[in-house]
């Protein structure tokens, strides 16, 4: 089992963001990964141009 967070900030996403940069992402999500299973917790903070869809695929792959 693992954990991680990643973000997007400024239209960048990120990983493992710590609380200076989590308090300003537009975009924070928490991912529980086990061997094959993700969990996580999603949260937008402000509505993005772009398909949430893609956005959230994009960080789970960066959190895997």
């Amino acid at each position: 089992m693992a954990a991680v967070s990643v973000g997007v900030i400024a239209g960048v996403p990120m990983l493992d963001l710590p609380y200076e940069e989590d308090a300003r992402a537009d975009t924070d999500k928490n991912v529980v990964m086990t061997g094959r299973v993700a969990s996580s917790k999603f949260r937008a903070r402000r509505s993005r141009p772009h398909s949430q869809r893609d956005e959230l695929d994009e960080l789970l792959d960066l959190a895997r």
